[in-house]
């Protein structure tokens, strides 16, 4: 995985720590009109670099993520997160299933979204 510096925005920012603050350095990152200037380092928001051949180059969370933007039509930008168990492990399949039904969510995998790009050719 390709982590970067961590950031926070700069405008509108106080610690950076709180839901809505992430979220704002999250839409900056998402923009291509931010640059450089306009993020602080250290931040609490970890950026990733996803390859640019997206799941046919690498089948990986953060590749999925762009595909799936890209694929919509949107910026090309993902927001990655853990679903975390009672126990504190990360959920996995059969539970991932459960929430997604519970919260009426649809799910896919990195084989489908690879298998969709290899038929399509996209």
């Amino acid at each position: 995985t390709a982590f970067t510096v961590t950031v926070d925005a700069r405008e509108g920012i106080t610690t950076g720590i709180s839901a809505q603050e992430r979220a704002r350095t999250i839409q900056a990152l998402a923009d291509p009109t931010t640059t450089a200037a306009n993020l602080r380092r250290p931040g609490h928001i970890f950026p990733i670099r996803a390859r640019p051949g997206g799941v046919l180059e690498r089948r990986g969370h953060t590749e999925a993520g762009v595909d799936l933007a890209r694929l919509a039509g949107c910026t090309p930008a993902g927001v990655l997160c853990e679903i975390v168990e009672e126990d504190g492990s990360m959920a996995r399949g059969p539970s991932l299933q459960r929430f997604a039904r519970r919260w009426n969510l649809k799910c896919v995998t990195i084989a489908d979204l690879v298998h969709y790009r290899e038929v399509m050719s996209v």
